[in-house]
């Protein structure tokens, strides 16, 4: 007979085929020493048909304290059988012998027990000790929710860095870097590449008081009608990462300075920091800014969150 060259390619890879799902099935013990078989689809299923047909949640995920089963055909539980004959009739003279020896080895320990009872606890602890290696699942990896930008410590420039004449103390004042940004809702269509306000600030310490120097720039020539204007007394409220706000006072009145040329509005300040304020600002990033102008406040969000934290660290390695 002469076969098809077709057919004889097809039996083949179905052959191969077979082989290799085989292969890719895995035999483990879960903890009650029953086999399981470990599908390729991630299904899983007994070995035993019994247990297998009584199984309810055959769409469940793989038990997860399992080993690898060895070649050995795992024992199987005894079966209490009520008295019958024939059942006792019907056992093999191997499990006969088995359950001979047994006994025996079982009257052995019973004589072990009696004579030296404190051993036993010591041969039992070793057994209880011996777990099985259970199978480790990879865990994927998962994204950061927040995706917070990380913002590097930079090199520290300063602007003043003199003695003082009358005290010979150190005058120390870094350079202005940006604090935040911020553009209304309905301004945001208009404002394509710059922002409506930006805030620009920097700290000074002088005769061992530090200063936060600020500056608010506005992109129009009525921010005064808006605003109005900063006054003295007035406060900054800064929102830490911790959940913690430090309240800054402001020590300097301005109405702002308008500019025709720019069609900017600018006003300058500053703040004072206190010992206790200033160790706040040290431990926790900024999160959000609430600025309280004369016709109300308005609340920002930080673009530098390591702003304090930066500047404070510039003006404690300069040192006497």
């Amino acid at each position: 007979m002469r076969f098809n060259k077709s057919i004889l390619c097809t039996i083949l890879f179905t052959l191969f085929l077979g082989i290799g799902v085989i292969d890719a099935q895995v035999r483990v013990v879960n903890e009650d020493g029953d086999v399981i078989i470990l599908m390729p689809d991630g299904k899983w299923k007994y070995e035993d048909e019994k247990k297998e047909n009584k199984r309810t949640d055959k769409n469940s995920a793989p038990p997860k304290n399992v080993v690898p089963a060895t070649n050995q055909k795992p024992k199987k539980k005894k079966v209490n059988t009520k008295g019958s004959k024939e059942s006792v009739k019907g056992v093999d003279t191997k499990k006969s012998k088995k359950t001979t020896s047994s006994k025996a080895s079982k009257k052995k320990t019973d004589s072990k027990k009696s004579k030296k009872p404190k051993t036993v606890t010591t041969k039992s602890k070793p057994v209880k000790q011996k777990k099985r290696k259970a199978m480790v699942y990879a865990i994927p990896k998962r994204e950061r929710k927040i995706k917070a930008p990380v913002i590097p410590e930079q090199m520290c420039e300063y602007s003043m860095k003199e003695r003082d004449e009358f005290t010979n103390k150190l005058k120390v004042a870094t350079k202005p870097q940006p604090f935040f940004a911020y553009t209304q809702e309905d301004l945001k269509k208009f404002m394509r590449e710059d922002d409506y306000l930006t805030c620009t600030g920097n700290l000074s310490r002088v005769i061992g008081m530090t200063i936060f120097n600020v500056k608010f720039e506005i992109e129009s020539v009525m921010a005064q009608q808006e605003y109005g204007t900063i006054e003295q007394g007035t406060q900054m409220l800064v929102k830490l990462l911790n959940d913690k706000t430090v309240i800054l006072t402001c020590q300097e009145s301005d109405k702002g300075t308008v500019d025709e040329n720019s069609g900017t509005t600018v006003y300058r300040t500053y703040f004072s920091i206190d010992s206790n304020e200033e160790r706040e600002l040290k431990k926790s990033e900024v999160v959000k800014v609430r600025m309280l102008w004369s016709t109300g406040f308005e609340d920002y969000e930080v673009n530098e969150l390591d702003f304090f934290i930066n500047q404070i660290k510039c003006l404690d390695q300069v040192q006497n």
